[in-house]
């Protein structure tokens, strides 16, 4: 989306972090803001805060390698606290994909884990919006196999 919509000004809220993605519960206080005009370079220094190699998220990866970015922390002219003062290691673990429709009982839904292809933001709310389309609408819905 971001070669397309190129954002004027990206913030990432760090005031507090959130351990075990989505569905964590132990949230640490980091009391950081970053904020950039690039989109990229504010994921970078975000993904290298918590602890996390960018070359080894898929969508950063995918997207620097759509518009011939390099992810290196190093060249990004950063303001402000040094990313190695700040950094704090989080644990990621993205399991809740699975649970959010199996307690609905409903077949034949499938969508990619969030953080390969899909960002985690975007496969999250996909997956909310779901889950409430499934309590809103719960006993109407039938499974019809096509194929």
């Amino acid at each position: 989306m971001n070669t397309v919509i190129k954002p004027d000004l990206t913030i990432i809220d760090g005031i507090y972090a959130l351990h075990r993605g989505p569905w964590g519960t132990d949230a640490p206080r980091l009391d950081l803001v970053i904020a950039g005009k690039d989109v990229l370079s504010c994921d970078i220094v975000g993904a290298t805060i918590i602890g996390f190699d960018p070359k080894e998220v898929p969508h950063l990866r995918e997207f620097a390698e759509k518009t011939g970015r390099s992810l290196d922390v190093e060249d990004i002219d950063i303001k402000g606290e040094r990313v190695q003062d700040v950094t704090t290691k989080l644990e990621y673990r993205f399991d809740w994909v699975p649970t959010a429709i199996e307690p609905h009982k409903v077949k034949g839904i499938t969508m990619e884990e969030a953080g390969g292809s899909v960002c985690t933001a975007c496969g999250l709310t996909v997956w909310m919006g779901m889950d409430k389309f499934f309590r809103e609408n719960r006993g109407q819905l039938r499974y019809m196999p096509t194929g």
